[in-house]
């Protein structure tokens, strides 16, 4: 548990520098020539409407252009709302569960952020199932934080401000 200047200063560091926040979540094998360029350039608008990143399996581009990219995000917009769509559901899933792990028991990300943070999401969010959540925000919206999608799941009526299309 930080001081409360100490807090403020981590939290303003994690807003600016995502590669910082990544390995302040915890991810620990992140090389910093590969990934603090990834970060960079998710921390930034795409020129067009869409931006395709490729890079091998297992060099974490799901990690950082979902997991973290979202936490990230909602530092500084915890009203933003995200869908994950994946080719296969179990798998857009996946990541729902990995958010949803630091904002249960990420004591970096609790103590950072306790304004988006609840003190017990499976009981006080509005959503927090195995398909979307929600995390704590200033106001009510009744589209989820991010939600997991696929071939054949249906979000009609539901309004996101950014589309994560994963392999």
């Amino acid at each position: 548990v930080h001081t409360p200047e100490v807090r403020r200063a981590e939290r303003e560091k994690c807003e600016r520098d995502m590669y910082y926040l990544a390995t302040r979540l915890g991810y620990d094998k992140l090389y910093p020539e590969l990934h603090r360029p990834l970060c960079d350039r998710f921390q930034t608008k795409p020129k067009g409407k869409f931006r395709l990143t490729m890079i091998p399996r297992g060099h974490f581009k799901t990690t950082i252009g979902v997991v973290v990219r979202s936490i990230w995000t909602w530092l500084h917009d915890p009203m933003h709302r995200f869908l994950n769509a994946h080719a296969l559901h179990p798998q857009s899933k996946k990541n729902v569960r990995e958010i949803q792990n630091h904002f249960e028991s990420n004591d970096y990300l609790r103590d950072i952020a306790p304004d988006i943070c609840y003190k017990n999401p499976a009981k006080e969010s509005p959503s927090w199932t195995a398909a979307e959540l929600t995390i704590k925000r200033p106001k009510f919206h009744r589209v989820p934080s991010f939600t997991a999608s696929a071939v054949g799941v249906s979000t009609v009526g539901l309004h996101f401000n950014t589309f994560l299309m994963d392999d």
